[in-house]
Protein backbone atom coordinates (compact mmCIF):
# COMPACT_ATOMS: atom_id res chain seq x y z
CA UNK A 1 0.00 0.00 0.00
CA UNK A 2 1.87 3.80 -0.91
CA UNK A 3 -0.91 5.55 0.72
CA UNK A 4 0.65 8.22 3.11
CA UNK A 5 -0.06 7.77 6.94
CA UNK A 6 -1.13 11.07 9.21
CA UNK A 7 -0.08 9.86 12.51
CA UNK A 8 -1.16 12.28 15.78
CA UNK A 9 1.37 13.40 18.12
CA UNK A 10 0.29 13.97 21.36
CA UNK A 11 3.32 15.48 24.31
CA UNK A 12 2.07 16.38 27.66
CA UNK A 13 4.30 17.88 30.43
CA UNK A 14 3.59 17.76 33.60
CA UNK A 15 5.07 20.34 36.69
CA UNK A 16 6.33 20.31 39.29
CA UNK A 17 2.95 21.16 41.37
CA UNK A 18 0.88 18.75 39.38
CA UNK A 19 -0.43 21.03 36.52
CA UNK A 20 -0.08 19.69 32.66
CA UNK A 21 -0.52 20.77 29.25
CA UNK A 22 -0.95 18.68 26.43
CA UNK A 23 -0.18 19.67 23.02
CA UNK A 24 -0.91 17.64 19.47
CA UNK A 25 0.43 17.73 16.39
CA UNK A 26 0.02 15.86 13.00
CA UNK A 27 3.06 14.09 11.22
CA UNK A 28 2.76 12.69 7.97
CA UNK A 29 4.80 9.93 7.15
CA UNK A 30 5.48 9.77 3.05
CA UNK A 31 5.06 5.87 1.42
CA UNK A 32 6.47 5.90 -1.84
CA UNK A 33 5.29 3.17 -3.41
CA UNK A 34 7.17 0.51 -4.50
CA UNK A 35 6.17 -1.71 -7.36
CA UNK A 36 6.10 -5.59 -6.57
CA UNK A 37 6.97 -8.65 -8.56
CA UNK A 38 4.08 -10.73 -10.09
CA UNK A 39 4.17 -14.22 -9.63
CA UNK A 40 5.18 -16.35 -12.83
CA UNK A 41 4.44 -20.14 -12.77
CA UNK A 42 6.41 -22.20 -15.33
CA UNK A 43 4.68 -24.14 -17.79
CA UNK A 44 4.75 -26.05 -20.89
CA UNK A 45 1.96 -26.68 -23.97
CA UNK A 46 2.41 -29.58 -26.36
CA UNK A 47 2.52 -29.08 -29.74
CA UNK A 48 2.55 -31.19 -32.62
CA UNK A 49 5.38 -30.95 -35.42
CA UNK A 50 4.53 -29.27 -38.11
CA UNK A 51 1.22 -27.98 -36.76
CA UNK A 52 0.12 -24.54 -35.53
CA UNK A 53 -1.07 -24.70 -31.88
CA UNK A 54 -1.98 -21.80 -29.29
CA UNK A 55 0.35 -21.61 -26.33
CA UNK A 56 -0.72 -17.99 -24.79
CA UNK A 57 -3.17 -19.10 -22.92
CA UNK A 58 -0.47 -22.19 -20.93
CA UNK A 59 1.43 -18.53 -19.95
CA UNK A 60 0.10 -17.64 -16.45
CA UNK A 61 0.81 -14.62 -13.94
CA UNK A 62 -0.93 -12.69 -11.35
CA UNK A 63 -0.21 -9.59 -9.08
CA UNK A 64 1.37 -9.92 -5.46
CA UNK A 65 -0.03 -6.72 -4.48
CA UNK A 66 -4.06 -6.43 -5.22
CA UNK A 67 -4.83 -3.30 -3.64
CA UNK A 68 -5.11 -1.93 -7.39
CA UNK A 69 -2.01 0.30 -7.43
CA UNK A 70 -0.35 -2.14 -9.89
CA UNK A 71 -1.03 -3.38 -13.10
CA UNK A 72 0.74 -5.82 -15.92
CA UNK A 73 2.49 -3.41 -17.77
CA UNK A 74 4.81 -5.79 -20.19
CA UNK A 75 5.00 -9.47 -21.10
CA UNK A 76 8.40 -10.59 -23.16
CA UNK A 77 8.18 -13.79 -24.73
CA UNK A 78 11.80 -14.63 -25.86
CA UNK A 79 13.72 -18.29 -27.45
CA UNK A 80 11.76 -18.88 -30.46
CA UNK A 81 13.99 -21.16 -32.87
CA UNK A 82 14.81 -19.64 -36.21
CA UNK A 83 12.09 -21.24 -38.74
CA UNK A 84 9.37 -21.16 -36.53
CA UNK A 85 6.09 -19.09 -37.02
CA UNK A 86 4.40 -17.01 -34.53
CA UNK A 87 1.18 -15.56 -34.59
CA UNK A 88 -1.40 -13.35 -33.01
CA UNK A 89 -4.09 -11.34 -32.95
CA UNK A 90 -3.66 -8.02 -31.25
CA UNK A 91 -6.45 -6.83 -28.68
CA UNK A 92 -7.29 -3.23 -29.04
CA UNK A 93 -4.80 -1.59 -26.53
CA UNK A 94 -2.02 -3.49 -27.39
CA UNK A 95 1.12 -3.31 -29.08
CA UNK A 96 3.41 -6.40 -29.90
CA UNK A 97 7.17 -5.14 -30.74
CA UNK A 98 9.70 -7.60 -31.91
CA UNK A 99 12.82 -7.77 -30.01
CA UNK A 100 15.52 -10.00 -29.91
CA UNK A 101 14.47 -13.70 -30.21
CA UNK A 102 10.76 -13.00 -29.55
CA UNK A 103 8.56 -10.18 -29.26
CA UNK A 104 7.40 -7.59 -26.62
CA UNK A 105 3.50 -6.91 -25.45
CA UNK A 106 2.67 -3.50 -24.01
CA UNK A 107 -0.60 -1.90 -23.13
CA UNK A 108 -3.61 -2.04 -20.74
CA UNK A 109 -3.62 -4.94 -18.17
CA UNK A 110 -6.48 -6.22 -19.89
CA UNK A 111 -5.30 -5.54 -23.77
CA UNK A 112 -1.80 -7.50 -22.86
CA UNK A 113 -3.84 -10.36 -21.35
CA UNK A 114 -6.28 -10.46 -24.52
CA UNK A 115 -3.74 -10.30 -26.85
CA UNK A 116 -0.90 -13.28 -25.18
CA UNK A 117 -4.17 -15.43 -25.21
CA UNK A 118 -3.53 -15.40 -29.11
CA UNK A 119 -0.20 -16.39 -29.38
CA UNK A 120 0.40 -19.47 -31.86
CA UNK A 121 3.52 -21.48 -32.75
CA UNK A 122 4.67 -23.37 -35.41
CA UNK A 123 7.59 -25.35 -35.47
CA UNK A 124 10.49 -25.29 -38.06
CA UNK A 125 9.33 -27.58 -40.61
CA UNK A 126 9.99 -30.86 -39.94
CA UNK A 127 11.50 -30.85 -36.51
CA UNK A 128 10.34 -32.19 -33.41
CA UNK A 129 13.07 -30.21 -31.01
CA UNK A 130 11.29 -28.99 -27.52
CA UNK A 131 11.93 -25.16 -27.33
CA UNK A 132 12.21 -23.10 -24.28
CA UNK A 133 10.81 -19.54 -24.13
CA UNK A 134 11.80 -17.38 -21.50
CA UNK A 135 8.85 -15.24 -20.07
CA UNK A 136 9.39 -11.99 -18.55
CA UNK A 137 6.39 -10.17 -17.06
CA UNK A 138 6.45 -6.23 -15.92
CA UNK A 139 4.38 -4.78 -13.16
CA UNK A 140 4.17 -0.96 -12.56
CA UNK A 141 2.93 0.99 -9.82
CA UNK A 142 0.97 4.09 -9.24
CA UNK A 143 3.85 6.13 -8.79
CA UNK A 144 5.36 4.70 -12.27
CA UNK A 145 7.85 2.21 -10.20
CA UNK A 146 9.04 -1.36 -12.32
CA UNK A 147 9.81 -4.66 -11.24
CA UNK A 148 9.72 -7.82 -13.40
CA UNK A 149 10.50 -11.21 -12.77
CA UNK A 150 11.92 -14.38 -15.72
CA UNK A 151 10.25 -17.35 -15.33
CA UNK A 152 9.70 -19.98 -18.68
CA UNK A 153 7.22 -22.05 -20.69
CA UNK A 154 8.41 -25.35 -22.77
CA UNK A 155 7.28 -25.92 -25.84
CA UNK A 156 6.88 -30.02 -26.20
CA UNK A 157 6.78 -31.08 -29.60
CA UNK A 158 5.60 -34.44 -30.96
CA UNK A 159 7.10 -35.58 -34.13
CA UNK A 160 4.40 -36.51 -36.57
CA UNK A 161 5.62 -38.73 -39.43
CA UNK A 162 5.04 -37.05 -43.23
CA UNK A 163 3.79 -39.25 -45.77
CA UNK A 164 6.20 -40.38 -48.13
CA UNK A 165 6.57 -39.93 -52.13
CA UNK A 166 6.25 -42.69 -54.51
CA UNK A 167 6.23 -42.82 -58.21
CA UNK A 168 6.58 -45.47 -60.83
CA UNK A 169 5.49 -46.97 -64.49
CA UNK A 170 6.00 -49.75 -66.66
CA UNK A 171 5.45 -50.76 -70.50
CA UNK A 172 5.73 -54.26 -72.01
CA UNK A 173 3.99 -57.00 -74.17
CA UNK A 174 0.94 -58.67 -73.10
CA UNK A 175 1.59 -61.86 -71.29
CA UNK A 176 5.03 -61.09 -70.66
CA UNK A 177 6.57 -59.80 -67.46
CA UNK A 178 6.38 -56.27 -66.95
CA UNK A 179 9.08 -54.75 -64.77
CA UNK A 180 7.53 -51.51 -62.58
CA UNK A 181 10.34 -49.85 -61.35
CA UNK A 182 8.69 -47.75 -58.09
CA UNK A 183 10.69 -44.56 -56.75
CA UNK A 184 9.99 -44.00 -52.90
CA UNK A 185 10.93 -40.79 -51.16
CA UNK A 186 10.75 -39.52 -47.95
CA UNK A 187 9.03 -36.00 -47.21
CA UNK A 188 11.15 -35.31 -44.01
CA UNK A 189 14.35 -35.80 -44.53
CA UNK A 190 16.09 -34.97 -41.21
CA UNK A 191 16.94 -38.37 -40.65
CA UNK A 192 14.31 -38.78 -37.62
CA UNK A 193 12.29 -41.08 -40.80
CA UNK A 194 13.09 -43.73 -42.20
CA UNK A 195 10.46 -46.05 -44.39
CA UNK A 196 9.43 -49.08 -42.85
CA UNK A 197 6.51 -50.85 -45.33
CA UNK A 198 5.92 -50.70 -49.03
CA UNK A 199 2.43 -52.28 -49.74
CA UNK A 200 1.90 -53.03 -53.89
CA UNK A 201 -2.07 -53.94 -54.79
CA UNK A 202 -2.51 -55.17 -58.29
CA UNK A 203 -5.84 -55.70 -60.02
CA UNK A 204 -7.38 -58.59 -60.01
CA UNK A 205 -5.70 -61.56 -62.59
CA UNK A 206 -2.33 -59.82 -62.36
CA UNK A 207 0.55 -61.87 -61.23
Amino acid sequence: LGDDVALTVAVTVTDADGSFSTATATHVVDVVPVADAPTVPAGSTSVDEDAETNFGTGVTYALVDGDGSEVVSAVTLTGFPAGSTVNWLSAPGATVTAVPGGFEITGSEAAIRATLDSFTYTPPADTDANVSLVVVVETTDSNGDTATITSSHDLLVSAIADAPTGSGSGAGNEDTAIPVPVTLGLSDTDGSESITQVDITAPAGVV
